[in-house]
């Protein structure tokens, strides 16, 4: 008995580890959820979405974006004016090089606990570099995108709210 009560025991405490150490999936169709975007972000224009770093196009106001994800990569998938925009992020820290209009822009992404947090940088328009930093987070049934970016004028942030299935 006390055989049995040990293994079970320690088939459980292994279990429970193994599902503490999962991170989360972000994949599926995000749509933003503006009212709880903008009541989020008093006085910043409308919208959603990281810029560059893990969102791109249209600035804060991002639209709807596809995320696949596996053990190594995250894909992001979001409509632009000139197409889909299809961005991947290896999972592990390695750099990854996207080509963009204004040049090259260089991306690490890397886990923070359960948040998954992607360092951009990126020609800016005054020639010299910007840096997004988005972190990638669940909250309930909600993906939120929090977004900092490094401006000539300062530091921006943003919170993004998605719900799924949109």
């Amino acid at each position: 008995m006390r055989f049995t009560t040990a293994v079970m025991g320690a088939a459980m405490l292994m279990w429970a580890t193994a599902a503490a150490a999962q991170k989360p999936d972000f994949s599926g169709k995000w749509a933003v959820d503006q009212e709880k975007t903008q009541a989020a972000n008093p006085g910043q224009p409308g919208g959603g979405g990281p810029p560059g770093g893990g969102g791109g196009g249209r600035g804060f106001g991002a639209g709807p974006m596809t995320i696949k994800q596996d053990a190594a990569t995250l894909t992001t998938e979001r409509e632009t004016q000139n197409g889909v925009m299809s961005t991947v992020y290896k999972l592990d820290g390695t750099e990854t090089v996207q080509t963009t209009q204004r040049g090259e822009s260089r991306s690490k992404a890397n886990w923070e606990g359960n948040n998954l947090v992607i360092v951009t940088t990126r020609p800016g328009m005054d020639g010299g570099t910007m840096t997004t930093k988005a972190t990638y987070s669940k909250e309930g049934e909600y993906l939120v995108v929090t977004t900092v970016m490094q401006t000539p004028n300062g530091e921006m942030t943003r919170k993004s709210y998605y719900k799924k299935g949109a």
